[in-house]
């Protein structure tokens, strides 16, 4: 009876555990598993019975695990969603949050809205612990259930968004002054001007430091961009709220006159800037003075678009340094015309060179004593075109400003040597060549290393003269030094050419070391 009650107990605890596995959410398969514990009626059924419930305590233990894991899983996710740095977050139609992370709930519940099922996209400001974060927000309307929600994400793009907005300084402001830079001056202009009624009229002032090189050259390139910043400061000072000042190049700035009611006005304006930048400025230790030359023009009577205007300014500015730098020049067509011309010279000299279209007179020089001819000089001339002929006066001094003087000097060197035998046969072996170097090219000591170089692999350099003027001797310390021994060793003759005025400083050649070369002073 005893055993019969055990056994009774037995069933009843069996029961009682799976009916608390089952409130625990067991597994609905393994609960198929259980089988119906029968009633034990004899000692035969009693090691059955016990092995039944073993495994029976096997499933229960099982399914306690695995709720303990389904918890600690949920516990990660949830910990893992409140940190996101992404906003997550489900709206019910009329804006209430139904779920939210950390994120989320930091900021304002959307206002109600009807979006069909197009997913809107929207950039949010929030405060929080960290500070002024800026989010990307979606939003996408959705039924689940039956039910309208708004599904919700943000991600933090802060560090994006400062990311693009130092880029976009980069690109639209000059590192050394914070003024706009030339990128972005074109811009406004260009939008400006597409925006232009036909009455309204805008300039562009084009501002070049006069000089500038020098004082970077005698206090330091630290002082000249220091003083650049303090130009650029002083100029913004004094232009109005409508206009805009851009630095666009070294020493080079650009302002926006908008609008310019009257020429009155613009002239004003001008001749303050100019005021403004002949006053001294303060720049460490030193007080340096400076003054700018302003080139002005105006929309639409110079130019329907910003290089158009820009360019003409350029133009006048350059005008106004031609005259008494520090002060200014308005365009007019006739400048233009005058900039045209020379551009298209300087294009046509430029293309001659290339093809070497070049033909060289030789000039002789006859001794009046006995009508002999005793040398030559020889005179360059550009083949225009297969008609005229340009004399040098026409063209060396732009090849000189453009640095295109060497290989033209080169060339005329190169025709003198070819033509030695035709000039003997002519006139005797005795005669004497000149060539002519310009003070700029006498000074320099490698072209002239290169010139006499050629001279001597001629194998008659005795034969020539280099022609230069005074100014090489007065003002060209490094051919003094250098060049004309150089000259001296080779054998050549280093000839003075002077238009009068140079001949009176000529005494201070004397204790020069040049006069080895046999000078000869002429005009």
């Amino acid at each position: 009876m005893a055993l019969s009650n055990d056994i009774m107990d037995t069933n009843k605890n069996t029961v009682a555990l799976i009916n608390g596995a089952v409130g625990k959410n067991a597994d609905a398969s393994e609960l198929t598993r259980v089988p119906v514990v029968p009633a034990v009626t004899g000692l035969n059924d009693i090691k059955n019975t016990e092995a039944e419930l073993r495994r029976l305590h096997r499933v229960v233990e099982q399914l306690r695990e695995n709720e303990i894991e389904i918890q600690r899983r949920n516990n990660l996710l949830e910990g893992l969603i409140e940190h996101l740095p992404v906003n997550l977050s489900v709206q019910d139609e009329e804006g209430r949050r139904l779920f939210e992370n950390g994120v989320a709930a930091a900021q304002e519940s959307p206002e109600q809205f009807d979006a069909g099922n197009k997913l809107i996209e929207t950039e949010e400001n929030i405060s929080g612990p960290a500070g002024q974060r800026t989010l990307l927000t979606r939003r996408k309307p959705v039924r689940i259930l039956d039910q309208p929600l708004v599904l919700s994400t943000s991600l933090d793009i802060t560090e994006r968004k400062k990311l693009e907005k130092e880029l976009l300084r980069r690109a639209y402001s000059d590192d050394l002054t914070g003024l706009a830079n030339r990128a972005m001056i074109q811009e406004e202009v260009e939008r400006i001007l597409q925006s232009k009624r036909g009455s309204d009229h805008i300039a562009l002032a084009f501002i070049d430091l006069d000089n500038f090189k020098h004082i970077n050259d005698y206090y330091s390139h630290s002082i000249g961009d220091a003083l650049l910043v303090k130009v650029a400061r002083r100029l913004a000072a004094h232009v109005r709220e409508s206009d805009m000042l851009a630095r666009i190049s070294g020493d080079e700035f650009v302002l926006l006159v908008n609008p310019v009611e009257s020429e009155e006005q613009l002239h004003t304006i001008v001749n303050g800037l100019l005021a403004e930048l002949k006053r001294p400025f303060q720049v460490e230790a030193f007080e340096v003075f400076t003054s700018a030359s302003i080139g002005v023009s105006v929309h639409p009577e110079h130019g329907l678009s910003y290089e158009a205007l820009r360019r003409n300014a350029d133009s006048a500015m350059y005008r106004a340094k031609s005259g008494a730098k520090g002060g200014a020049a308005f365009f007019d067509f006739d400048m233009g015309q005058t900039v045209a011309a020379r551009m298209e010279l300087e294009q046509r000299l430029r293309l001659a060179i290339r093809d070497r279209r070049f033909c060289c007179a030789f000039q002789p020089k006859v001794d009046i004593r006995n009508e002999e001819v005793i040398g030559f000089e020889t005179l360059i001339r550009w083949r225009h075109d297969d008609i005229e002929i340009q004399p040098p006066g026409a063209f060396i001094g732009l090849a000189i400003e453009l640095g295109l003087i060497d290989p033209i000097t080169h060339f005329v060197l190169g025709e003198a040597i070819n033509s030695i035998d035709r000039l003997d046969d002519a006139f005797g072996t005795g005669t004497k060549i000149a060539v002519n170097v310009a003070a700029k090219q006498a000074g320099d000591v490698a072209f002239m290393r290169t010139f006499v170089e050629e001279l001597q692999a001629s194998g008659c350099a005795e034969r020539f003269i280099v022609e230069v003027t005074e100014d090489a001797f007065i003002e060209k310390r490094q051919f003094q030094m250098t060049c004309c021994p150089c000259c001296a060793t080779s054998a050549l003759r280093s000839r003075l050419m002077t238009s009068g005025q140079g001949i009176r400083r000529c005494p201070c050649l004397l204790t020069s070391p040049q006069t080895k070369s046999r000078l000869i002073a002429h005009s």
